[in-house]
């Protein structure tokens, strides 16, 4: 169901929408509240609110906030802000906040600010800002900057700046730039460089270099 508001007392009439050949709701402008499993499909300048296992298919300049388990495909320069357990799929200069425990996949130029205990998959170009307890997996020339106590494993040419007390681990020829009291365990051609009280840990072909 679709509704102007989210207490559910204004809904949108049947016809307001065009439905493609899936019986999927297209919104190209204006705000909406989505719930109870809906199918929709964001463009324009819509912006959508997601609830209740709702699922979203978000493009062009279209804005989506994902709540209770709802699940988001971004792409063409979307804006999500995702929590409660919601699932997001970003692609192609996508812009994502990820809270609580909501799941990330990241590829492409896609950019997400993760929080909380939220998950995300790194990859392709994308760019991604870890704090509290989240954790991240870095994959193909993904970039990380890992705060507080994020967790984060770069693999495939990824780059990690790792701050407060995160903790990394380097893989396949991956980058570390350690500082702070962050903690690395470097493998694999991995090369690390460690500032103020990080700590490493290096094996295989591994390569370290000690900052001032």
């Amino acid at each position: 169901m679709i509704y102007y508001d989210k207490e559910k007392q204004k809904p949108v009439e049947e016809d307001k929408f065009k439905v493609d050949k899936n019986g999927d709701v297209i919104i190209t402008e204006g705000k909406f509240y989505c719930f109870d499993n809906s199918v929709i499909i964001a463009k324009g300048n819509s912006k959508v609110w997601a609830f209740d296992n709702s699922q979203v298919w978000a493009y062009e300049n279209s804005e989506v906030v994902a709540h209770g388990k709802s699940e988001i495909t971004a792409s063409h320069n979307s804006k999500i802000t995702a929590s409660h357990n919601s699932r997001v799929w970003a692609r192609g200069n996508s812009w994502v906040e990820a809270k609580d425990n909501s799941q990330v996949w990241a590829y492409e130029n896609s950019r997400v600010w993760v929080y909380d205990k939220s998950e995300i998959t790194a990859s392709h170009n994308s760019k991604i800002t870890a704090s509290h307890n989240s954790r991240v997996w870095a994959r193909g020339n993904s970039k990380v900057w890992a705060w507080e106590n994020s967790k984060v494993e770069a693999k495939d040419n990824s780059e990690v700046v790792a701050h407060g007390k995160s903790k990394v681990s380097a893989w396949e020829n991956s980058k570390v730039e350690a500082k702070d009291n962050s903690e690395v365990w470097a493998h694999g051609k991995s090369k690390v460089s460690a500032w103020e009280n990080s700590k490493v840990s290096a094996w295989d072909n591994s390569k370290v270099e000690a900052k001032q």
